[in-house]
């Protein structure tokens, strides 16, 4: 099971990924009960991204590497209106504009477009983005409320913001230090301000206006993923060696929320004749864990070893 999107009427879905050449299956639902409204099945192997549109009447969904494929299902009837190959190069990335069913973006390796949906013809038309002599992979993207510009992180390690209506390079940062091992994650604080996610464990507050930084902090592991708290005043950082921090936005003080192995467990075993903790062994660490609420009491590590 891979990405899931959450709609505007408590829909979600969610992807079921397949073997090379047999059909990848999307399942809509809902979200208070489960019941599942849709299975969707066009793309071969892999789904690669998919997002609702803003009145969650139409799913789009992006094919991976093998398929490539934009596909725009109608969630009435659940089925596919069209499916125009996404680029030339790999698509990574697809989203709809905040305010129109009919306009959405794909982006990927070295591509980005806007598409124009228009249902009585039964047809997407892409209209690439001019970026000039730039090339970049894009990696994740966020657009503004407004619809006027488009911020999309790229594995080089800087922000490259689109003029929307003008399809249009309009400014790319930070100017003096790019986030090394690319921008990972990537969304808006309530103020208008990005929060970005490095692949070097760098979160920073980047103005969106100027893309200037404006705060910092480093945490262990790659930035995997960023979510505001309902009261806009702080985040969670989710990172690739399974831990996840609660940050403070005015200030960046930040806590472990949790933490456990990021790498497969070749072992679990509990004390002689006690059952209240028991001890787990995987890559680089072993823990001890609390078992009647699964909190951890303490963590060993071995740099560079396989614990069994």
């Amino acid at each position: 099971l891979s990405p899931v999107c959450l709609g505007s009427l408590r829909r979600a879905a969610s992807i079921n990924a397949e073997y090379m050449g047999f059909p990848a299956e999307v399942i809509v639902w809902k979200v208070e009960d489960g019941e599942v409204l849709h299975r969707l099945k066009l793309h071969k192997g892999k789904i690669q991204s998919l997002d609702f549109s803003p009145s969650s009447k139409y799913l789009a969904t992006l094919g991976g590497e093998d398929d490539n494929k934009v596909v725009i299902w109608n969630l009435t009837t659940g089925d596919a209106i069209c499916g125009p190959t996404a680029a030339n190069d790999s698509a990574l990335l697809i989203k709809y504009y905040n305010k129109s069913d009919d306009l959405l973006v794909t982006a990927g390796k070295y591509n980005l477009r806007s598409w124009s949906f228009d249902l009585t013809n039964r047809k997407i038309r892409p209209t690439d983005c001019k970026l000039g002599q730039l090339k970049r992979v894009v990696q994740c993207l966020v657009i503004d409320r407004e619809d006027n510009y488009m911020y999309c992180g790229t594995l080089s390690g800087d922000v490259l913001k689109i003029a929307l209506q003008a399809k249009l390079f309009h400014a790319s940062g930070p100017v003096k230090r790019k986030f090394s091992r690319g921008v990972q994650s990537i969304i808006f604080d309530f103020n208008g301000n990005l929060l970005i996610g490095g692949g070097d464990g760098v979160v920073a507050l980047v103005n969106s206006e100027t893309l200037k930084v404006l705060r910092t902090l480093k945490l262990e592991g790659m930035i995997t993923s960023l979510s505001l708290n309902k009261a806009g005043d702080h985040f969670f950082v989710g990172t690739s060696l399974s831990c996840s921090y609660l940050v403070a936005l005015d200030t960046f003080e930040f806590e472990l929320r949790s933490s456990s192995h990021f790498g497969r467990i070749n072992d679990v075993a509990y004390p002689s004749g006690y059952s209240e903790l028991f001890v787990t062994a995987s890559v680089n660490d072993i823990r001890v864990w609390h078992s009647r609420n699964q909190n951890e009491l303490l963590r060993i590590q071995v740099p560079n070893l396989t614990l069994a």
